[in-house]
């Protein structure tokens, strides 16, 4: 071991780093995946997100008055691991209905509030353009760090211009 890596005979050490983030991508990737919507009976933070199919529909978020929403809590602290993982991730985003047809700023967070994980820089942002209000969406490919079974989820979302701005998703997990 060097430096806290695991040196493999013959193999310098940027190719072991190489290996590993090979093994990690190969593993996320061909991991199971979930998709979740808002939990039929929800538990307080405990329990907000079921598997598709045996929740209460899509997860919406509202904009601000041209500024953003209030957060809302998309995963809970029993929600994960869905099938044995030590880690989740949030990697893709399906939006069923949009309120409008103009540009959606996505804030999703995590730690004991939205504003916890936005303070600690734990977020990721995306923006969404549908194509007309009324028109499904394609999937949104989300870029985030996987976080611990039991770290609470949170979105919300900002729409310029508008007062009001519904945006209506599921979204898919990957566990680790």
């Amino acid at each position: 071991m060097a430096n806290g890596r695991l040196q493999l005979p013959g193999v310098n050490a940027d190719q072991t780093t190489s290996i590993a983030l090979i093994d990690e991508i190969d593993s996320h990737l061909h991991s199971n995946g979930r998709w979740c919507e808002t939990a039929t009976a929800p538990s307080g933070t405990a329990h907000v997100a079921d598997s598709i199919g045996d929740g209460a529909g899509a997860f919406r978020i509202d904009a601000g008055n041209n500024t953003w929403g209030a957060w809302v809590q998309i995963v809970g602290s029993t929600d994960t691991p869905m099938n044995g993982g030590t880690s989740w991730n949030i990697d893709t985003l399906t939006v069923s209905a949009a309120e409008r047809s103009a540009d959606y700023f996505m804030q999703i967070s995590f730690g004991a509030t939205g504003a916890a994980g936005l303070a600690a820089d734990a977020y990721s942002e995306v923006v969404y353009r549908p194509l007309a209000a009324s028109l499904p969406s394609w999937p949104v490919l989300i870029s985030m760090t996987p976080q611990d079974t039991g770290v609470l989820g949170w979105a919300r979302c900002m729409c310029p211009g508008q007062n009001t701005a519904t945006l209506d998703f599921y979204f898919g997990i990957h566990e680790e």
